[in-house]
């Protein structure tokens, strides 16, 4: 079917030009049913018949199904109802389709975008396909599909629930101050991670962390707390602590996420040594440094230097490295 699609050329000449190779490659053709001699298989058929050999057995039944009308719904153009099932009716008259035609159709016809999205779900961390057979649609998911289709997640649950009947998934709960949460991509790396082969929300992020998500957002440590809270309704990810007036309406450079690295302030103290090695590669006095990243302490940053005074404070370190020992 794959050199049938590839070629443009019916079915049983393809059959026929193997059978007339076969002397010399050893290779010999299945029989091909007199019905399926002119027919040529679409190209998303063709896909499917490609991606069914990388399946794993105990999967291939039911994915290989899902992934057929995945690319069938995919294909420009979309083929029509009939035009799908003559495909499908070729296809088990050859004996290469698993499931009723009927079924099928009736699936692809209640296919919404969102539903789509989730036959072929992955990320960048997670490369294997979803396998359906689990029929699990885990919270997320619903986040990775809301974020790709610039959809809130009610929109996505409601696009998805509409076809759970036939595809037999199950659906997780979402409370209703969630269903208006519109979340975009940076903001659902820092919210999930990785766990095997599936991705589950964090429990808890570090400054680091909250750093990152606050410049990503290109927002205050004070908005991006807020955003935090809004997604507890899910069991999403909390702060280091509680954001302060101090730090309410900082907005994070690249300078504050090198500063929280682990051999700097990520270490989680702010002693002597790290007030000077801080000032001293980013180009703040003492004073500065100290001002800048003392309020961190109610996040969880343990500061155990008191700010600088007099001269020291406007004492500005150069040629610091980590095995200085500092002055103050």
């Amino acid at each position: 079917m794959e050199r049938s699609a590839e070629l443009s050329r019916p079915l049983g000449e393809v059959a026929r030009t193997v059978a007339r190779l076969a002397p010399v490659t050893g290779v010999t053709p299945p029989n091909v049913p007199t019905e399926c001699h002119a027919w040529i298989p679409s190209p998303w058929i063709a896909q499917a018949m490609h991606i069914r050999k990388s399946l794993a057995a105990d999967a291939e039944d039911i994915q290989s199904n899902w992934q057929l009308l995945f690319l069938a719904y995919r294909h420009s153009p979309r083929p029509s109802s009939d035009e799908l099932r003559k495909g499908l009716s070729f296809m088990e008259a050859c004996g290469t389709l698993n499931g009723s035609v009927d079924t099928l159709v009736e699936q692809f016809e209640a296919l919404t975008p969102s539903f789509v999205d989730l036959l072929n779900y992955k990320t960048e961390q997670i490369e294997t396909l979803w396998l359906p057979d689990t029929g699990e649609v885990s919270i997320p998911m619903l986040l990775r599909i809301a974020a790709k289709r610039h959809s809130s997640l009610g929109e996505v649950f409601d696009d998805v629930a509409q076809t759970k009947a036939l595809f037999s998934i199950r659906l997780p709960h979402l409370p209703e101050q969630a269903r208006t949460l519109t979340p975009v991509y940076g903001e659902v790396n820092s919210l999930l991670r990785r766990v095997g082969d599936r991705e589950v929300l964090r429990e808890r992020l570090d400054i680091r962390s909250v750093l990152v998500l606050a410049q990503k957002r290109r927002c205050t440590l004070g908005q991006t707390a807020r955003f935090l809270g809004s997604y507890q309704c899910l069991g999403g990810p909390q702060g280091p602590g509680p954001v302060t007036d101090a730090l309410e309406g900082f907005r994070p450079t690249d300078l504050d996420l090198a500063a929280f690295e682990p051999s700097l302030l990520g270490s989680g103290i702010l002693g002597p040594l790290e007030l000077v090695l801080v000032a001293g590669r980013f180009g703040h006095t003492l004073g500065e440094a100290h001002d800048r990243y003392a309020p961190f302490e109610d996040l969880g940053l343990t500061v155990t230097v008191p700010a600088p005074e007099g001269a020291e404070r406007r004492s500005s370190p150069t040629g610091v490295t980590s095995s200085s020992s500092p002055s103050i």
